[in-house]
């Protein structure tokens, strides 16, 4: 059986493809170590970040019966217009 020479197409082709794959899996294997070490480093950094502040506003539905009124009988009004 001959040996595969190493300017052969073949050789080259299977060169290739090790270095790609090894590629692939390092970037695999970094993807999974970070995700594994990111809660610690949340944690570690959780004291540094400040609180979250959500802006909710109350809004009173009774204010909006005379406008959501008026959106109705406008299309209703448009609808017929077309018809």
């Amino acid at each position: 059986m001959d040996q595969l020479a190493l300017d052969s197409p073949l050789a080259q082709g299977l060169d290739l493809a090790f270095v790609g794959m090894s590629i692939v899996f390092t970037a695999l294997v970094l993807v999974s170590v970070f995700i594994a070490v990111l809660p610690r480093i949340l944690a570690a950094i959780h004291p540094y970040i400040p609180p979250a502040q959500l802006h909710t506003q109350s809004h009173s539905r009774e204010n909006d019966a005379p406008a959501i009124a008026a959106a109705i009988g406008f299309a209703l009004h448009a609808r017929r217009q077309n018809d």
